[in-house]
């Protein structure tokens, strides 16, 4: 019983104090999210990846222009490009995570999503998204959007503001490409069905 409660009081002041930190604004992950690195004075503080924050420019550039996620991610990996997991491990890290598939991992539409829906591109820090139930149970779950901590302005953005919002706007809309092309159609987010409001997209049938 005496060590039951030892580790439970443990596991309140822990988390307690990894709360004050993400209030103040510290990095708590134990790497950089892809674009930035950990700075070597201080492991809490973001500071930009010149080449990799060049790539992130080019992805928000490339959605802005009208490509899909999937032809972005299609073009990064004809460029040979280096995906944020294999780059990280080039850097000499020991990066392990998840979606790993074979002798390499290459860019694909969820990990172009993620980097086009991440804030920590304006320079805010959005932590707290997950915990554990409890000190006994290493299991994370979600937490509700209203309870993740947001804090702006802890590092250098990559991306203005403005270039952010619209690319949220693209992403909205359908962004599905005809077959043997790379960007979506210019009608994308324009036009809707006047019965059920819907987005219409297009739909070819042979009979």
């Amino acid at each position: 019983f005496i060590n039951d409660s030892y580790c439970r009081d443990i596991s309140i002041k822990v988390k307690s104090q990894l709360a004050v930190k993400r209030r103040k604004g510290e990095c708590l992950a134990a790497f950089a999210v892809y674009g930035y690195q950990k700075s070597a004075e201080d492991r809490n503080r973001l500071l930009v990846d010149d080449y990799a924050a060049g790539i992130v420019r080019r992805i928000f550039a490339w959605k802005i222009e009208g490509m899909a996620v999937s032809a972005i991610a299609e073009k990064l990996n004809d460029l040979h490009i280096l995906s944020p997991k294999e780059y990280k491990k080039s850097l000499g890290l020991n990066y392990r995570g998840g979606f790993y598939k074979g002798s390499d991992s290459k860019w694909s539409c969820p990990s172009v999503r993620r980097i086009l829906t991440t804030e920590v591109y304006l320079g805010h820090l959005v932590q707290g998204r997950t915990e554990r139930i409890n000190y006994k149970v290493k299991t994370c779950v979600e937490k509700p959007e209203e309870e993740w901590i947001r804090v702006e302005n802890t590092h250098e953005p990559i991306i203005s503001a403005d270039d952010f919002a619209i690319v949220q706007n693209l992403l909205k809309s359908d962004g599905r490409i005809s077959p043997g092309k790379k960007a979506v159609s210019p009608f994308v987010g324009l036009l809707f069905c006047g019965d059920c409001g819907e987005q219409m997209v297009r739909r070819r049938k042979s009979y």
